[in-house]
């Protein structure tokens, strides 16, 4: 199978080519009509390829095939429906496509994106706000949600509670002697005991 290209090279020169693997081999004449290979040849690499043909109009056709019709709930027409693209849809491979400022499906994907982002800024301070208020009270038995929500009201930082004797926590609703051990155990399990000599 023969495969056609048209493409602009480095200078700027437009021409129909016949990719030949990476190479595209220049034609001379008519794409549709007579044409004939030259010995020219540019690497694929080194050029910028083009949309295929310059139409004059495009001629499109709608509702053609029954898995398009069943996208929009329509049926399937008994004679083609028919319109027209202005050339300037035309893009070339590679190409942006730029968007009317007025343009419906601009105004559609600013608002996925602020949508997205909105998102990711909201799931983002979820997260942050669990790991503030996720402490080094968790997992301490018997202390549960609601008495370290306790313990931190009534001395207002992890810093301050650290800071606690055993009586000043046993000061807090809830906190009993046992509780208060286990919290104040907790909270300095970091520094280190004095070793114990055994041997005497």
């Amino acid at each position: 199978m023969t495969r056609f290209a048209r493409f602009a090279a480095v200078d700027g020169s437009v021409h129909q080519a016949v990719l030949d693997g990476e190479e595209l081999q220049v034609i001379r004449g008519d794409l549709f009509g007579s044409w004939e290979m030259t010995p020219t040849r540019y690497s694929l690499s080194s050029v910028k390829l083009l949309a295929p043909v310059v139409p004059v109009n495009i001629l499109a056709i709608g509702l053609n095939y029954r898995a398009h019709a069943n996208e929009t709930n329509m049926p399937i027409p008994d004679h083609p429906v028919l319109f027209i693209k202005a050339t300037s849809a035309l893009c070339n491979p590679g190409d942006p496509i730029i968007l009317p400022r007025t343009s419906e499906a601009l105004y559609l994907l600013q608002r996925v994106r602020d949508e997205a982002h909105r998102t990711a800024i909201a799931l983002h301070r979820k997260r942050r706000g669990k790991r503030a208020t996720a402490s080094v009270l968790d997992g301490i038995p018997g202390l549960g949600p609601a008495k370290a929500k306790s313990l931190l009201r009534h001395f207002g930082s992890v810093r301050s509670l650290r800071g606690a004797t055993m009586e000043e926590l046993r000061e807090v609703a809830g906190i009993g002697p046992s509780l208060a051990g286990s919290v104040h155990a907790a909270l300095h399990e970091d520094e280190a005991s004095p070793p114990v000599d055994h041997q005497g």
